[in-house]
């Protein structure tokens, strides 16, 4: 099976291959018929890892593969598989095949013009055409045939790009600034004195040997000619490398195309593109990068992305691990000053970086423009390779024309889309994520831990990027109180699914830990950078909790500032503005966010102020809270997020406890303030402690957004182990059967207790302590819901009542509670209702009659459906069985006036 995976920064791509589909579809068609597939065309919305997996195993054909699904054919008769895979789709064309359309190679509209659409989305345009007419036309229309091979389905487990990562990369604004504008213009001035380089003519020959030369002149000692054949000839792309120090395997390609249309100079398109190509080169050369870099100048693009298509399939067929392909094509029109469009795949970890680059270190605002089949992105993108295409943000006006020369180009914008361009595969080649292994923890992680015994959670370690985990070097890492950091091994229950045991810690003692475990290639990895938290503790209070779905009493302060204040909600997530969280952090919904509005709304010219309600810490607690901040200004500490208490209900002087002033990307981070860290801050505690949180701008001006979420301050208690050595509950053990109206009584007994709190009884569906109150059911009336036992010190029974009102099988709680003490006890009581019923009305019909026997007989001897209830409605005769004699009592009842069923001694009572 042909599996392969694609790892691209902080996430992993599904490629599932050709011979995969190949096995998964055997009997239905062989790679090689799928040329010839005739049937219905659709668009096909894969948005899940399940769509793409379901598109793999179904009958359709994908041909084309867009930024949000891919288009397929299905033959006859298969189009019902497309309803129960479940797939969002569209019917596009019926009775089509790919030989019988043709995408567009141009982009302007002028084939729209002249052909039917069959598909249009954006830019992107595909035509039902008849090729033999097109070899007719005169001059040939720019169209692109679909390609024979199947396009592999792509869909990416994908987070957004971790800016954390950025600042490990070295100073990206010196690095750009070895872009040189005279050298852009220099080149692209050459380019255009190469006399209409149309692919297979002498000036577009002339124009590879120069750029091959000035790739050899830039030190490179790995150039060639990639040749290949088109309609027009001998076409030969141009092709410098320079090898990775870290991973050489992996590779980025960075290309252009160099050749040009008839009639046209070809300054903008694309003496511009190819010309940003050579420059990164230049840079690059003197640039220790950790993957390898392919610079290539494509040739034959106007003719069909022939040089591009040539060099991707032989990468896709050669197992080539392209982690990133960046093209350029057009990125100088004179009326550009700030603007881009930006064109892609399936994939969009990558095109985000470059949007973010791109406007915070020149200024440029990206268009997301979706799916584009005329330049040469697109044949890495139809061989599952991620892949961005940089565009000028308005279309050239001298598009494809005599007067494409330096005229019409802005240098200026064509140097700053250079250098956000250099930035940006750049820094994916030096944060392209290693193979490793994360971690999942099924029961979450423990926050309190039982005094004096050990705690056990559950760990799920698995690969990422390609990482291979090894199966039993789990480890449990942990420090109690003080003491010497310490470590144990997990116990392996299943491959790579561990119990970790934390080992018993005496109550008031907070223990730190964390987990690791061995991945194949690269070694040791963690499940976190800062420990987690946990305390030993009869019982957790919190004198204040808040996840920010319930005003509190927070309040807001705008200290000078122009934009950017507290506000509470559920974050926005503007697609436009990358730098917002996509979601708060603890997962309850909102959290205060710096104006969570859509657009840019950061914080500007001065600082705002979040400060909490007045809560009590005359008890040592610790503080936590998790925090948000994203800066583009991490110099000197300027931009932060400033973290103050004081212990006076906000009167005098407030205490810096904490200073958050390092990017954290797109993350949450979490933070704790113990009770010694205030100690050491000279904070004494009291019963008026608040605490503010300050985001601030300052020159120079950046962005500067932050948020805070699920705040709370806990408060360790401990107390004596209290001793129940018996609860009993009435008829606990066994079903209750009721029938519906019935009322049963019942006790709970506590034969020795801890003598000094009172004791509180409650009763609780179980379908409630599993938090899914909307399952519910059955329902039952408790005529007690809660009540408390004042004795100090019970034994001896108390008493309860339920009414049964719905038929059905419930479980019910009866749990006891011990004020301000870490114990209860929950014996489970299930209660089965039957529903309402007439002794003898057999078949539940509402009387008795001869098909109440008929239903008897067919139970008793064929295996008929039972009685409803079956011991209470089809027992006639009250024996305590339902056999022949209750069918033989109806009868006799029906037809001959016997005794009426439940009444079988005839005194007029009932007797069952």
């Amino acid at each position: 099976m042909n599996k392969a995976i694609i790892s691209t920064g902080s996430k992993t791509t599904l490629f599932i291959g050709l011979f995969l589909a190949a096995i998964l579809f055997a009997g239905s068609m062989a790679i090689g018929e799928e040329e010839a597939v005739r049937g219905d065309l659709y668009k096909i919305v894969v948005s899940s890892k399940t769509d793409a997996i379901n598109l793999e195993r179904s009958p359709a054909v994908p041909i084309l593969a867009l930024h949000d699904g891919y288009l397929a054919i299905v033959e006859p008769g298969n189009q019902e598989v497309l309803d129960e895979s479940g797939f969002d789709y569209t019917l596009l064309a019926s009775n089509i095949s790919r030989s019988e359309m043709a995408l567009d190679n141009r982009m302007d509209r002028e084939n729209a013009e002249k052909f039917e659409i069959v598909y249009e989305s954006g830019d992107m345009r595909v035509y039902r055409v008849d090729f033999e007419q097109i070899e007719k036309m005169e001059p040939r229309p720019q169209l692109i045939p679909f390609r024979t091979a199947r396009v592999p389905v792509v869909y990416p487990e994908t987070e957004k790009f971790d800016r954390d990562l950025i600042s490990g990369v070295g100073d990206l604004v010196t690095l750009i600034s070895n872009v040189s504008q005279d050298s852009l213009e220099s080149y692209t001035y050459r380019l255009q004195a190469f006399y209409r380089r149309l692919a297979g003519t002498d000036s577009n020959y002339a124009a590879r040997d120069w750029i091959q030369s000035k790739f050899i002149e830039f030190g490179y000692d790995s150039v060639y000619l990639d040749p290949f054949t088109s309609y027009v000839g001998n076409c030969y792309n141009v092709v410098a490398v320079k090898e990775g120090s870290i991973r050489p395997d992996l590779q980025i390609v960075v290309g252009g195309h160099f050749d040009g249309v008839s009639g046209s100079p070809a300054a903008d398109d694309n003496g511009s593109g190819t010309a940003a190509t050579m420059e990164l080169a230049r840079i690059l050369m003197n640039e220790e990068t950790d993957v390898t870099f392919i610079f290539i100048a494509f040739d034959s693009e106007e003719q069909g992305l022939n040089g591009s298509y040539h060099y991707a399939d032989n990468a896709a067929a050669n197992g080539d691990s392209i982690i990133y392909m960046f093209n350029m094509d057009m990125i100088a029109h004179y009326e550009n000053t700030n603007t881009c469009k930006l064109y892609y795949g399936p994939i969009l970890t990558y095109t985000d970086l470059c949007a973010d680059l791109a406007d915070s270190l020149v200024g440029i605002s990206s268009i997301y423009s979706g799916s584009l089949s005329g330049s040469d992105h697109h044949p890495f993108i139809q061989n599952g390779y991620e892949a961005t295409f940089l565009h000028e943000g308005i279309f050239s006006t001298v598009y494809h024309s005599y007067q494409d020369s330096t005229t019409y180009m802005n240098f200026s914008y064509m140097t700053d889309m250079t250098k956000a361009a250099l930035a940006t595969v750049y820094v994916v080649a030096q944060t392209y994520a290693q193979p490793q292994v994360a971690f999942n923890f099924p029961g979450g992680l423990p926050d309190g831990l039982v005094p004096d015994q050990p705690t056990t959670f559950s760990v799920e370690v698995y690969g990422v990027n390609s990482g291979i985990p090894i199966p039993g070097s789990g480890k449990l890492f942990y420090k109690i109180g003080g003491g010497a950091l310490d470590s144990v091994n997990m116990v392996e229950t299943l491959p790579n699914v561990y119990n970790a045991a934390i080992p018993a810690a005496a109550c008031g003692t907070r223990v730190q830990f964390y987990v690791g475990a061995d991945e194949q290639e690269n070694g040791r990895f963690y499940d976190t950078d800062v420990p987690h938290s946990a305390a030993s503790a009869t019982n957790l209070a919190y004198s204040i909790q808040d996840n920010f779905q319930l005003d509190q009493g927070w309040t807001t302060t705008i200290v000078g500032a122009t934009s950017g204040y507290w506000e509470r909600g559920v974050p926005v997530d503007d697609d436009g503005w990358e730098y917002d969280p996509a979601s708060d952090a603890d997962g309850s919904g909102m959290c205060y966010l710096t104006q969570n509005q859509y657009g840019n709304t950061d914080v500007d010219n001065g600082a705002v102020r979040l400060t909490s309600p007045i809560f009590d810490m005359s008890l040592p607690g610790t503080i936590s809270y998790d925090y948000y901040l994203f800066l583009t200004n991490t110099e000197g500490g300027v931009d932060k997020l400033l973290v103050e208490i004081n212990n006076s209900g906000g009167a005098g002087l407030w205490t810096t406890i904490a200073v958050h002033d390092q990017t954290n990307g797109l993350d949450w981070e979490h933070n704790e303030i113990t009770e010694q860290d205030l100690a050491d801050a000279g904070v004494s505690l009291s019963e008026n402690m608040q605490i503010r949180f300050t985001a601030n701008d300052a020159d120079p001006q950046s962005i500067v957004e932050a948020g805070v979420d699920a705040f709370k301050v806990t408060q360790i208690q401990c107390y004596e182990e209290v001793a129940v050595s018996g609860l009993q509950v009435h008829d606990s053990t066994s079903l209750i059967m009721l029938v519906e109206g019935d009322v049963i009584s019942g006790s709970i007994e506590l034969t020795e207790g801890y003598t000094s709190p009172e004791y509180e009884v409650w009763f609780m569906d179980d379908q409630e302590q599993i938090y899914q109150p909307d399952t519910n059911y059955y329902s039952m009336e408790i005529s007690v819901s809660e009540a408390t036992i004042a004795s100090a010190e019970l034994t001896g029974n108390w008493s309860f009542q339920i009414n049964a009102i719905q038929p059905g099988q419930t479980d019910f709680t009866i749990q006891l509670n011990l004020n301000d003490a870490a114990y209860y006890f929950s014996p489970p009581m299930p209660i089965d209702v039957a529903p309402d019923y007439i002794v003898g009305d057999a078949n539940f019909d509402g009387s008795i009659n001869v098909s109440d026997a008929v239903a008897i007989i067919n139970y008793v001897f064929v295996g008929g459906d039972p009685p409803v209830p079956e011991e209470a409605a089809g027992d006639a005769n009250c024996d305590g069985t339902v056999n022949v004699s209750d069918a033989v009592m109806i009868i006799n009842y029906v037809f001959v006036g016997g005794n009426v069923p439940g009444d079988p001694d005839g005194n007029g009572e009932p007797d069952c």
